[in-house]
């Protein structure tokens, strides 16, 4: 879901006295650093970037985290420009589980949403990506392993699992593996 969905929900459950945005920002300041000190491409990504492009496929990011946070990570990461289109939580007005980011995504694409293959690490975006009638492949990671993501299309442990025939578009367009 998005930061702010998020820290309504911590605000509520622990009766927090403050405004959102005092929390939110103290947040950020540590996420930011965390992301400086520590942010490394995920083992499989350039991989899977690589044979998107080789293909001429369009390429995009749609994540729920803020903006800024999201240009950070593909600075730091070295992906700055690698995405035909990014999209960030607070650029939508409703997030993940809500399919719009994703249809949104599709739609800055040029591409039709049943066409799309949207990779996914949360059952919140795995549900948003499938509400959005995309092919959808969970990875887990180590802070969503113990997630139910069982309504994803296929379930991989690592993007190093990642099959590049995904990439040929006949199992996307069919609804197969």
């Amino acid at each position: 879901t998005t930061v702010e969905h998020t820290w309504n929900a911590i605000m509520e459950m622990r009766s927090l006295p403050r405004p959102r945005d005092y929390y939110l920002d103290e947040y950020s300041e540590q996420v930011a650093r965390l992301i400086e000190g520590e942010m490394v491409a995920a083992p499989g990504v350039m991989r899977i970037i690589r044979e998107v492009k080789v293909k001429g496929m369009p390429l995009g990011l749609a994540s729920s985290s803020l903006r800024k946070w999201v240009d950070l990570k593909l600075k730091v990461t070295g992906l700055a420009g690698a995405f035909d289109a990014v999209i960030a939580g607070d650029e939508i007005q409703r997030g993940k589980p809500a399919p719009d980011i994703y249809l949104e995504m599709a739609k800055r694409l040029n591409v039709v949403p049943g066409e799309c293959l949207a990779v996914e690490d949360s059952p919140s975006g795995v549900a948003a990506a499938v509400a959005a009638g995309m092919y959808t492949v969970a990875v887990r990671t180590e802070a969503t392993a113990g997630l139910d993501v069982s309504r994803a299309n296929v379930v991989i442990d690592s993007l190093e699992q990642f099959d590049a025939g995904l990439l040929s578009g006949s199992a996307v367009l069919r609804g197969t593996q």
